[in-house]
């Protein structure tokens, strides 16, 4: 099992210009929720830490709190890359404990 989820900003975040110019990737919402809402509601009992671009780091400190910024913790973490399309199966599909997915 992981310690902590990070979900990190990919180097592509500039296909996405202008959207993601004052937040990072996985706060634009796909439906009603957001990339980040997604993942944290299907991890629940998993910390998360938010990876995102340094001049976004304080902002998004302020709009996530108890969230990790730009800091990792625990022995094991399972990276998720912002630009996902997180659906309800998604902790089935990668899990977090390491099971091989059929």
């Amino acid at each position: 099992m992981v310690d902590n989820i990070c979900i990190f900003e990919g180097i592509y975040y500039e296909r996405l210009l202008p959207l993601v110019y004052f937040r990072p990737i996985y706060d634009l919402r796909c439906g009603i929720l957001s990339i980040r809402e997604k993942v944290a509601m299907s991890y629940p009992n998993i910390p998360i830490s938010l990876h995102c671009r340094g001049y976004l780091a304080e902002y998004v400190r302020q709009k996530n709190p108890g969230y990790g910024v730009n800091e990792l913790e625990g022995n094991s973490c399972l990276f998720i890359n912002g630009r996902v399309l997180a659906d309800l199966d998604f902790a089935k599909k990668i899990p977090p404990d390491g099971e091989d997915v059929l």
